[in-house]
Order: C-alpha cells, then sequence, then structure tokens
C-alpha cells in the first residue's frame, strides 16, 4: 500500500465519490477524488489501481470540489458554488477559474457533462431550493438557468440514460431524479 501524506488536524473529509476517468498510457485505471479542509483549502487526489497518485491544491478560497466531471483524459470540470466552475488540467496542474454568472448556489456531487456540446449541468441548493445551470463550456456563457423551486436540491449522482438525456439524482429534503435533454 501507499500512502498519501495528511495534513494533522480533524479535517480533510472526503467530499467527492471516486469517479473513474478511465485508463491512463499504462494501461492502468485511473480515479478523481477531493477532500474539504476549512485549513488548507482542498485538495483534489489523482489515484490509480495501484496506489501512484499526484495531489492538485487549487488554492483558498476553494474548500471544497465536491462536483467534479471529466470532459476528456486531461480535462476536469469542478464546481463548489454556481457562482463559478474551475477547469483542472490534470497534465500540468493548471486550475481556470470561470465566472458563471450565476447566483450563489452550494453545488453537490454528479454534475453532468455533454461531450457532443460541451454543456454542464449542475444543481446548486441556496435557501432550501435548487437552482439548475446549464453553462457552455465553450463559449463560458449560461445556456439556461433554471428558477429557484423548492424540493430535492443536494445533487448526488447523475447518468445517462441512453438517448442522448441525462437523469439526476437529488437528495434532501426526500429525494428526487431529474431528466434533462
Amino acid at each position: 500500500w501507499r500512502r498519501a501524506p495528511l495534513p494533522a488536524v480533524r479535517e480533510p473529509f472526503i467530499n467527492t465519490r471516486l469517479l473513474p476517468l478511465g485508463n491512463g498510457p499504462d494501461g492502468r485505471t485511473w480515479f478523481w477524488t477531493s477532500t474539504h479542509n476549512m485549513v488548507r483549502g482542498s485538495t483534489g487526489v489523482l489515484i490509480d489501481e495501484e496506489g501512484d497518485f499526484r495531489l492538485y491544491r487549487p488554492g483558498i478560497p476553494i474548500w471544497h470540489m465536491p462536483a467534479a466531471v471529466a470532459a476528456g483524459p486531461d480535462t476536469l470540470w469542478l464546481c463548489q458554488n454556481l457562482e463559478e466552475v474551475l477547469k483542472l488540467t490534470l497534465s500540468t496542474g493548471r486550475f481556470e477559474r470561470i465566472p458563471t454568472g450565476a447566483p450563489s448556489a452550494r453545488v453537490g456531487q454528479g454534475p453532468v457533462y455533454d461531450a457532443g456540446t460541451g454543456k454542464l449541468l449542475m444543481v446548486g441548493s441556496r435557501e432550501g431550493k435548487r437552482i439548475g445551470l446549464s453553462f457552455d463550456t465553450r463559449t463560458r456563457r449560461i445556456c439556461r438557468l433554471y428558477p429557484p423551486e423548492l424540493g430535492s436540491s443536494v445533487m448526488r449522482f447523475s447518468f445517462p440514460n441512453g438517448d442522448g438525456t441525462w437523469s439526476m439524482v437529488l437528495t434532501l429534503p426526500g429525494q428526487s431524479l431529474l431528466h434533462w435533454d
């Protein structure tokens, strides 16, 4: 086993599900996860099936990056708040902060990235209401801002439906299944 050094504080805790990224040039499967840390800021981890890893630190004030989705073998889109997204180039470790123009809303896990259109879909939680954002990563503009509404507002997971549409699982309060086409 290989181990990564952790800071000597009660934090960090893992707040991003293990996201499979596919096989690297060496044939090993790579994964992404990240931690939440109010002392040092967030730490992202790229780790392979053998335990080799690389750490990524976007710096403060990025406390956490729960929303993560791959857009090809070298690019991740990350988010903690609908106000901005982060583009991470894995090979260089470079983070690019991109304002979205959306209102502040805390984002959970499971955003959708549509490779054909370059659009991201995320749902944020603000004052007990969910706010959806469709963001074009190519033009860097809002495609659609879904108005606040009551209902489950913490994004947990997304999956393709096989027909070009996506579904998202949201929790708190209760559970909801949203459909995006």
